[in-house]
């Protein structure tokens, strides 16, 4: 019991501590990656190789 509360803490520790962090960061084309292949995903895109916006327009990764 003692191990899972210290555990809890520290996760509430974290999350308190990313809350003030700003959404978007210097790496914020990432987010916009994560988006896009989501989207794709979501509406019957395939699981494996979807599309993710690399160079241009989006191109497949397996």
């Amino acid at each position: 019991m003692v191990l899972l509360a210290a555990a809890l803490a520290h996760a509430v520790y974290v999350l308190a501590i990313g809350l003030r962090q700003p959404l978007l960061d210097m790496h914020s084309f990432r987010q916009t990656q994560t988006a896009v292949s989501a989207y794709w995903v979501l509406h019957g895109g395939p699981w494996f190789a979807y599309e993710t916006p690399v160079l241009g327009a989006p191109s497949a990764i397996p």
